[in-house]
């Protein structure tokens, strides 16, 4: 915290993933630095970059992403707060490709078998990637938040465009 307008946060990241498909199973590191800067009381904007590393059984299946984004957000009412974001990243991504050259529409499916199994082949290419997204958070309590939100994310690579709608509710208790 530079002073009570301006916070500047360093995280590091690590995760361990393991699947059925061992070949997808990884260790996956790196970090995020994010600045935020408060207008008035009741909003901030914010910048973040994030790179991430990850090292899979398997290549296919390992990447390296760098991403950056812009947010913003605000508290219009007490224990009330929206959001809204943009991120570009650029890095690796898979997509497996049907017995016929076609994308596969059945990810994760097909009988428990990985998809190199089923006749598939999996390709790993360079994609950028956009994501819009907004989010509400809602404080009940000091101990419980409800929080809803929507992304909207596009991924371009050599083997064409991919297409995601994502939303979620969350609650969270704190103890």
């Amino acid at each position: 915290v530079f002073n009570r307008f301006v916070t500047v946060t360093v995280s590091p990241y690590v995760e361990a993933k393991a699947v059925k498909d061992s070949a997808q199973s990884a260790i996956t590191a790196g970090g995020k630095v994010m600045v935020r800067e408060a207008i008035g009381e009741r909003a901030y904007l914010g910048q973040y970059y994030l790179f991430r590393t990850s090292a899979a059984n398997t290549s296919t299946y390992s990447f390296t992403e760098n991403a950056a984004g812009i947010f913003a957000g605000t508290s219009p009412l007490k224990g009330l707060t929206t959001e809204i974001g943009y991120e570009y990243a650029y890095g690796d991504s898979y997509l497996t490709l049907g017995p016929t050259g076609g994308k596969d529409r059945k990810k994760g499916h097909g009988g428990g078998k990985p998809p190199g199994e089923r006749g598939n082949r999996i390709v790993r290419e360079p994609v950028h990637r956009h994501a819009v997204g907004a989010n509400a958070s809602y404080e009940w309590t000091a101990r419980l938040v409800t929080t809803i939100g929507y992304t909207y994310t596009s991924m371009q690579g050599s083997s064409g465009t991919a297409l995601s709608n994502t939303g979620f509710v969350g609650f969270t208790y704190r103890f």
